[in-house]
């Protein structure tokens, strides 16, 4: 009888680890998705390539005043726009890749009217936020965290959802930081 029981409560959580939903819209995930799959899942949404490009290293990772416009060789960025099943209603989306691995989707919508039904299928997808703040403002934000990624919504101005993979995000800020470090100075 205790075999029994055992084996169908680990079913019920098997079950249950399988069908838990992956952060990440369009079908994707930060911190597993591939370049390949981004640029397959944005034709699939009818979506628009506007640009892919390689992002300039700027002061952010370095103690240097200014750096010149040298390109991240780690990183790789693609704007797209018009993608079907768009969480804020249809604008234009970047994604960003470190080696080639998706880490951050960040989107913004033309108007603030969306920001209540993101917030509350956010909520229905997700639970309540682990940090709000400015409720009812004009800079009303949510942020979520889902293991190593962090879904922010943001109302300031025109509203913004970001999916991030800290984890991934934090290794690319460290190896650009290498990188610098070791490049001649200028």
């Amino acid at each position: 009888m205790w075999a029994m029981l055992s084996g169908v409560v680990m079913v019920c959580i098997i079950t249950t680890v399988a069908v838990a939903e992956q952060p990440g819209p369009f079908g994707l995930t930060v911190g597993k998705s591939t370049y390949a799959e981004v640029k397959d899942i944005i034709k699939q949404k009818n979506g628009v390539i506007l640009d892919e490009h390689r992002p300039k290293i700027d002061s952010f990772y370095s103690d240097r005043r200014h750096i010149p416009d040298i390109e991240n060789p780690y990183e790789r960025v693609i704007i797209a726009k018009g993608l079907d099943e768009h969480p804020l209603g249809g604008s234009s989306v970047i994604f960003s890749f470190f080696e080639d691995i998706l880490y951050k989707i960040y989107m913004w919508a033309e108007s603030n009217d969306i920001f209540q039904p993101t917030y509350e299928n956010l909520v229905s997808k997700y639970g309540f936020p682990d940090s709000q703040g400015d409720v009812g403002t004009y800079s009303e934000y949510a942020e979520w965290k889902e293991g190593d990624i962090s879904i922010d919504l943001d109302k300031f101005n025109n509203p913004t959802l970001t999916y991030i993979n800290n984890k991934l995000k934090a290794k690319a800020e460290a190896r650009i930081k290498v990188y610098i470090q070791e490049s001649p100075r200028r």
